[in-house]
């Protein structure tokens, strides 16, 4: 029974110098592996935790919306994308190349329909040739849809490493009713700014620039395994929301009577600006030009933008100040003859004087019919004199100062001390 005993203890002794022996190895080959990692392949480790390292990216905010007074929507962004192609990626191989260029070309050609197979392989060895990091693959913006299903095509599903594709993002801004109201709401600048934010060039996207925009935020990118994972560290804040005073029902009436009468008189551009009398806003404004024979566009806001006598609403202005300061009263008479007056060597005209003008009129029927005679010589009995005191009482009312219609490109208003009631 001893016997036995001291056999079981000498085989539990023999299996733990085995476990031991072995442990050992396994901390030699540790140590050894450490030495290795940290000493032979300290630069290859290294580099590769570099390219595991976090990268910090902006999220880019969205551009804020643009409505008209009852909520439908006038303007947003949408994502738009130009393609290329960058023929020194790490990955990308002649043979490669060479073995899917055919298929590639052939999607493409279907895909775009501006070139033949032939013509789109011709112009992506053109590139290759060049070498280049940043050659266009496809002249214009395409859709995010578009973008995915190129991303699909024969060689492009290998990612950017090994294809070279890749894609550059702008922002495009659609209007859901065309050019209704088109130059007032604006456009745009399509290249993102370094912030990621948009930048407005004229109309309520730039009048607003600063409130439409947002600011952008943060996020990290960390890789994992064969992908990258974004974190959002900040979250970027979305432009606000413009709700302007335009009623697109008024506005489509008024630009097809302005396109109607454009059409009629064959004008060279025209205006109109459609207000609300009881609380001032403006429900429609549209100005068009002719861009070629019988055609006519939004090119510029007129309206706002032209600097040019005031024409017949002058008269208005004129007999304002007049009944405001007590030199005329509505039923003065004023004589205006034949429709034909001359002054200093001037000459005015009404603009039914070929038929023989109004002759007597009192001062409210002077602006009824927009006599141009019948306010001149009520405004000259009253300050032919004191010319000065005129221009003053002008001034009064506000027509030299500048207007603030919430919109950029305004016209500087101005008001002479040479002032002619000649329309």
């Amino acid at each position: 029974m001893e016997k036995e005993n001291q056999n079981k203890d000498s085989r539990m002794l023999k299996n733990y110098f085995v476990i031991v022996l072995l442990l050992m190895l396994v901390v030699i080959g540790i140590v050894l592996k450490a030495l290795q990692v940290s000493i032979v392949e300290r630069d290859k480790w290294r580099e590769l935790g570099e390219k595991q390292k976090a990268v910090k990216v902006k999220v880019y905010p969205n551009r804020g919306n643009i409505y008209s007074c009852d909520g439908k929507l006038m303007a947003t962004s949408v994502p738009r994308y130009y393609l290329y192609m960058d023929f020194k990626a790490d990955g990308l191989k002649k043979d490669t190349l060479n073995k899917y260029i055919d298929s590639m070309a052939l999607a493409l050609s279907k895909k775009f329909k501006n070139r033949s197979a032939a013509s789109y392989k011709q112009h992506i060895l053109k590139g290759y040739n060049r070498q280049s990091r940043n050659y266009p693959l496809y002249e214009n913006k395409v859709s995010y849809l578009d973008l995915k299903e190129v991303q699909t095509f024969p060689f492009f599903n290998k990612g950017r490493n090994r294809s070279g594709l890749y894609y550059k993002e702008m922002v495009q801004r659609q209007k859901p009713y065309g050019t209704l109201a088109s130059r007032t709401i604006g456009d745009i600048y399509g290249e993102l700014e370094e912030d990621g934010t948009s930048k407005g060039k004229n109309g309520i996207e730039m009048a607003y620039d600063s409130l439409l925009q947002g600011q952008h935020g943060y996020a990290t990118r960390i890789k994992l395994g064969v992908g990258w994972a974004r974190v959002i560290e900040q979250e970027p804040v979305d432009g606000v929301d413009i709700r302007t005073t335009i009623d697109l029902k008024l506005q489509d009436i008024v630009e097809k009577a302005l396109m109607d009468k454009l059409s009629e008189v064959d004008a060279d551009y025209g205006t109109v600006v459609l207000m609300e009398v009881k609380t001032g806003e403006v429900k429609a404004i549209s100005n068009m030009g002719r861009v070629r024979e019988g055609v006519y566009a939004e090119s510029m806001n007129h309206a706002i933008a032209d600097e040019v006598e005031p024409g017949s609403t002058f008269k208005v202005a004129s007999m304002m100040v007049a009944l405001e300061d007590g030199v005329v009263n509505p039923q003065d008479s004023v004589d205006t003859g034949s429709g034909i007056f001359m002054y200093k060597g001037a000459k005015m005209t009404d603009h039914n004087w070929n038929k023989g003008g109004y002759h007597v009129l009192t001062a409210e029927e002077a602006i009824w019919n927009s006599s141009n005679i019948g306010t001149a010589k009520i405004i000259l009995r009253a300050y032919e004199n004191d010319p000065e005191r005129f221009v003053q009482k002008i001034q009064d009312l506000g027509f030299a100062q500048p207007m603030d219609l919430g919109l950029p490109e305004i016209g500087r208003a101005s008001c002479r001390e040479r002032v002619y009631v000649l329309v």
